[in-house]
């Protein structure tokens, strides 16, 4: 819930600061009849307040008081609630998220789930968001493209980056080696000392129907389409492996301290949904990189520096922000920390509980180390704190 209140805040932050933006921020201010985005938040907040406050496993009503303003609170929750579910109709539980509640009279509503609320503070914006602009007058002509390039990577990925990492050697983003006339630049390019770390930035949808269909193969190609190549042309994993054999062949201008002899090159994918953490995916996606890299060390280029994919998701950087830029963690750090999964003692048989740490997401892995590390309390509200008073700058 933290992670989807933040992305939210630079949504809306965006939002507020883009022309087209504005006026659909204005149309979804419209909708639920408040004056300005924080009436939003102020009125969505609560619900996941009386959710985690519950002094019994069981679920949990809204009861709203017949005071002065109850009109208005009762019109906005019954813009969360949900009427005449049908379950066919809703493969991927849009709906739910979109209304995660039930109105069981005029003034108790009952919270379906709180995944599914604390997915309406940020998934569950963005359908609505995508659903408000598709009336007439439509507002942005290819929304999702729209999304991804100008939210997504432009200011949520581009803007925790810089956040976390304020000491850097060398360090650009796609748009500003674009400037530069560099081709196909990587989403950002982090040199720290001898270590390039290079950043894909994917915010993704996998087709509903594909999720639910417990059909391996068609769910390994269509991933493969998003994240490897989309009709022989790289994307993702494919966008990492033409960088690095740039970055080999020396092909790279921008960075003059760039050594090919003695630089680690760290890839990292970074992917916008739980979903990608789940078991095993890390592994699936590490086979496609490394089939890729062995390509490049059959044309005789030096391969040995170069380390295997993380899978990231944009949830755990948010997370672990805070130690990054108080540099309790390194980046390095945390990698190498995901490598050592990856590792056995030499002469030993691959066993199945070493097989089974192979499928350990990176989230999972730098949770552990983290509360290992440095205990349990150290999650930070920094993060939330700074990006509250952005917000609050350009509001």
């Amino acid at each position: 819930t933290y992670c989807q209140i933040i992305k939210t805040l630079l949504l809306f932050r965006f939002l507020d600061s883009d022309s087209k933006g504005l006026v659909l921020l204005n149309r979804f201010c419209d909708y639920f009849d408040i004056i300005n985005w924080k009436e939003y938040l102020e009125r969505v907040i609560p619900i996941i307040s009386a959710w985690s406050k519950r002094n019994k496993p069981s679920s949990v009503d809204i009861i709203l008081e017949k005071n002065n303003i109850y009109e208005a609170n009762y019109a906005f929750l019954q813009k969360l609630a949900m009427n005449n579910y049908i379950q066919l109709e809703d493969v991927d539980y849009k709906k739910l998220r979109e209304k995660p509640l039930l109105e069981l009279d005029k003034t108790t509503f009952r919270v379906i789930h709180p995944l599914f609320i604390s997915d309406k503070i940020y998934k569950g914006l963005y359908f609505l968001l995508n659903q408000l602009n598709s009336s007439e007058p439509k507002i942005i002509k290819a929304f999702r493209p729209w999304y991804t390039s100008n939210y997504s990577e432009s200011v949520c990925f581009q803007q925790l980056i810089k956040y976390s990492i304020e000491k850097f050697d060398v360090r650009f983003f796609d748009n500003e080696l674009n400037a530069l006339g560099i081709v196909g630049p990587p989403d950002c390019y982090l040199r720290l000392e001898n270590d390039i770390f290079l950043f894909e930035n994917k915010d993704i949808l996998i087709n509903a129907r594909i999720k639910s269909s417990y059909d391996f193969e068609a769910l390994i190609n269509e991933i493969k389409k998003k994240l490897v190549f989309d009709n022989e042309k790289p994307v993702g994993i494919g966008q990492l492996i033409t960088n690095i054999k740039k970055l080999l062949k020396k092909e790279n201008k921008f960075d003059e301290g760039f050594n090919p002899d003695s630089t680690f090159i760290y890839p990292i994918l970074v992917v916008h949904d739980n979903m990608y953490d789940t078991i095993g995916l890390n592994r699936i996606l590490g086979v496609f990189f490394y089939t890729e890299l062995m390509k490049l060390k059959t044309e005789g280029l030096d391969v040995s520096r170069i380390k295997p994919l993380v899978l990231m998701n944009i949830d755990t950087l948010i997370q672990i922000s805070d130690i990054l830029k108080a540099d309790k963690c390194s980046l390095k750090e945390s990698f190498e920390v995901f490598y050592k999964n990856f590792k056995l003692p030499k002469g030993r048989p691959l066993e199945e509980k070493d097989y089974a740490k192979t499928l350990i997401p990176f989230s999972n892995i730098i949770m552990e180390y983290l509360n290992d590390k440095l205990g349990r309390d150290w999650r930070s509200e920094k993060l939330f704190k700074y990006f509250f008073e952005k917000a609050n700058e350009n509001s």
